[in-house]
C-alpha cells in the first residue's frame, strides 16, 4: 500500500465519521463518542506516516480508540455505530491483534457482541509506511437482530516524524459482509483510530 492510499485511508476515515454525525454537538452516548473518535482522527491525521524502515523491531505497544461502522443491509436505511477498540502490535513478531465492542448505534441503543481480530500481521514491504492488515469476525446483538460480521481491516501507523521509532497512533478502515437473522445479508465499512 503506497502513501497515497495510506493518506486516502485518512481523509476516508474523517469524511466517513462527519457523514455519520461525529461533527455534531450533543449529550448522546454516540455523540460523545463521535466527537471522541473525530478528535482522535484529526490528531492522527496531522501525524506523520511512518516509514517501515522506522519502526520497532522488538517490543510491543497496547493502542485503544474507537471504531466507526456502517451496516447497508437488504433495506433501504444505513445504521452507524461506534465502539471502542483494543489494537495490541508486537513488533518484533510483526503482527497484530486485538478487538471492537461496547458498541452504540446512532440511536444511543447499546449494542452487545465482540468483534475479535485474527490472522493480523504488518507488511513492511512499502519503505514509504507499513500497513497491518487483519481479519475481524463476530457476532454483534442489535435489540433481536443478531448479526454476523466477517471483514477485514488495514490500517498504518502514524508519528511525529516519518523518522519516529514509537509510532503513536494507528488508523484505518473495515470492510466486509454482514448477515442478520432479521435483515438477509448485507455489507459493514467503518473505520478506526486508537492511541
Amino acid at each position: 500500500m503506497n502513501t497515497t492510499t495510506k493518506l486516502a485511508i485518512a481523509s476516508l476515515a474523517l469524511t466517513t465519521l462527519a457523514a455519520c454525525g461525529g461533527s455534531e454537538t450533543g449529550n448522546t452516548a454516540f455523540q460523545n463518542k463521535g466527537q471522541n473518535l473525530l478528535a482522535a482522527s484529526q490528531r492522527a491525521e496531522a501525524m506523520s506516516l511512518i516509514q517501515s524502515s522506522s519502526l520497532p523491531t522488538s517490543g510491543t505497544a497496547n493502542y485503544s480508540g474507537g471504531m466507526l461502522l456502517v451496516l447497508d443491509e437488504d433495506t433501504p436505511i444505513e445504521y452507524g455505530m461506534i465502539g471502542d477498540m483494543n489494537l495490541n502490535v508486537n513488533y518484533g513478531a510483526n503482527t497484530v491483534s486485538g478487538n471492537a465492542n461496547n458498541f452504540i448505534g446512532e440511536d444511543d441503543l447499546r449494542i452487545g457482541g465482540n468483534l475479535a481480530m485474527s490472522s493480523g500481521s504488518i507488511d513492511k514491504s512499502d519503505p514509504s509506511g507499513a500497513v497491518f492488515l487483519s481479519d475481524l469476525d463476530g457476532t454483534l446483538s442489535i435489540g433481536n437482530e443478531n448479526l454476523t460480521v466477517d471483514a477485514e481491516l488495514a490500517g498504518t501507523f502514524g508519528g511525529s516524524s516519518i523518522f519516529d521509532s514509537s509510532p503513536n497512533a494507528a488508523i484505518g478502515i473495515v470492510s466486509g459482509t454482514t448477515v442478520s437473522n432479521l435483515n438477509g445479508s448485507g455489507i459493514v465499512d467503518g473505520i478506526f483510530v486508537v492511541e
